[in-house]
């Protein structure tokens, strides 16, 4: 039986031959590649023009490009935990690989061509930020490759890039997906910066950094979990999955000792600051789920609205490892809080460790509270 941690080769497209991509849940497109980025490839394997000798590419998922590009040196930068820990799995012997866990806006030097999927998902302030970065990432004269789903803004983003970069085209089309292709001419164009959210929560500033979950406010499951939760106070606290922190800064608010676990990169910044900003000790850990606790460490609670999606797909089993991990983490007699949507069975899962209780439902949400009685 395979496990939440374990990597297996990427199903794919036909019209691509196989190069053992390796992925994992986690991962945008598992257990293939996502639609858009299997269309790069295509373009990438019969480029519009040369591609020149040094690539950056800004979502690297899992990694693929390097696969088929084996000729430059390639810059794969990755925010998503899950995806860096597949990308430095499968190029830790590459020399032409370099694996870099940045934001877009981290990355520095001028590269010849610069690749990005958008993440339209992620919302339009997220896109903005991937353009600010593939702009000022390609050299003059440079290339910009970006792919997207035309059903998810491409075409307003097509504009943008367009208006920045001076010159360019869609190269190519498949159902949805597009790719487009940009000749960087105009070096001092001036682009609009992505803008953060910011929100008060019960006394906290929430900044949100772009794409990071629920930007503009608190979401409501979170809420619903919070209003319900008994005082935390004096207690170890874990929240896996935090976003910008809401749960468990609010946890360590009333007294608790937190740590927060988070995938997304943007996330764990976002976390940062907010702790920063409200005076708060916390530990923020940029993590596979659990892969960044050590085995030892032991909570009284553990509080947690675990995502389903990865991208726009369904994918329960980084929910599934979210409680497997909680579990795992959580002291004897010591409990579990979830918040989820109505249809999601986790009830059973929680089942397996100890007695689980519905604490409250409205017609979105519920919250369940489990105590650990096993392993």
């Amino acid at each position: 039986m395979l496990m939440y941690s374990d990597l297996k080769i990427a199903k794919l497209p036909p019209k691509l031959p196989e190069r053992g991509i390796l992925t994992k849940p986690g991962v945008r497109g598992y257990p293939g590649l996502d639609d858009a980025q299997a269309l790069l490839l295509g373009v990438l394997l019969n480029p519009p023009v040369d591609l020149g000798e040094h690539i950056l590419d800004l979502t690297a998922q899992n990694g693929a490009v390097a696969l088929y590009l084996t000729e430059p040196q390639i810059t794969l930068a990755e925010r998503s935990r899950a995806a860096l820990e597949v990308l430095q799995r499968q190029f830790m012997d590459d020399p032409r690989v370099t694996v870099q866990a940045a934001l877009p806006l981290e990355m520095t030097g001028e590269f010849d061509t610069v690749l990005a999927v958008l993440p339209a998902d992620k919302g339009n302030e997220a896109v903005r930020e991937y353009l600010q970065a593939a702009f000022a990432r390609t050299k003059p004269g440079g290339l910009c490759l970006i792919a997207g789903d035309k059903d998810k803004g491409f075409e307003r983003y097509f504009k943008w890039f367009k208006a920045a970069f001076g010159e360019g085209e869609v190269l190519e089309r498949h159902k949805g997906m597009r790719v487009a292709g940009f000749i960087k001419e105009n070096a001092e164009a001036q682009i609009e910066a992505a803008r953060t959210h910011q929100y008060t929560f019960e006394g906290l500033q929430i900044t949100s950094l772009p794409g990071v979950f629920s930007a503009g406010k608190v979401d409501d499951a979170s809420q619903l979990l919070l209003s319900h939760l008994p005082s935390p106070a004096g207690k170890q606290v874990l929240d896996i999955g935090a976003g910008a922190g809401v749960l468990g800064l609010r946890c360590a608010q009333l007294g608790a000792e937190v740590t927060l676990l988070e995938e997304d990169l943007a996330a764990v910044r976002s976390i940062e600051i907010n702790a920063r900003d409200a005076g708060l000790k916390v530990t923020a850990l940029h993590s596979d789920v659990g892969s960044a606790l050590p085995e030892q460490a032991q909570f009284d609670l553990v509080v947690m609205n675990p995502p389903f999606h990865v991208g726009t797909d369904v994918i329960l089993e980084v929910a599934e490892e979210f409680i497997r991990v909680a579990y795992q983490h959580v002291r004897a007699g010591g409990e579990v809080w979830v918040v989820a949507n109505q249809f999601l069975p986790y009830e059973p899962l929680m089942q397996k460790h100890g007695k689980v209780q519905l604490v409250i439902k409205n017609k979105s949400y519920k919250v369940l509270r489990g105590i650990r009685e096993r392993n």
